[in-house]
């Protein structure tokens, strides 16, 4: 999230290039590059899906019910005028 953007430097513009432009190959963001980031951290950005060896078990109570969420809203500075 915002986190990663902060770290990365990204803005508003090179994220909107990259939503825009998906054969983007490199983006050079202070002292890495993204292919820099791809190749250190491989096994979180490689395709298909990951494999977590922990199994997770979620325990609610009987007469919980289900509570629906309407999605967040997307920014203003994010629309499109």
């Amino acid at each position: 999230g915002r986190n990663w953007i902060n770290i990365l430097n990204l803005n508003r513009q090179t994220l909107d290039d990259i939503a825009s432009n998906s054969s983007i190959q490199n983006i050079n963001v202070g002292d890495k590059s993204l292919n820099e980031l791809f190749i250190d951290c491989d096994d979180i950005f490689k395709d298909g899906l990951g494999c977590c060896k922990v199994k997770a078990h979620l325990y609610v109570k009987p007469d919980v019910m289900p509570k629906f969420c309407n999605p967040r809203s997307l920014p203003f500075a994010y629309r499109e005028a």
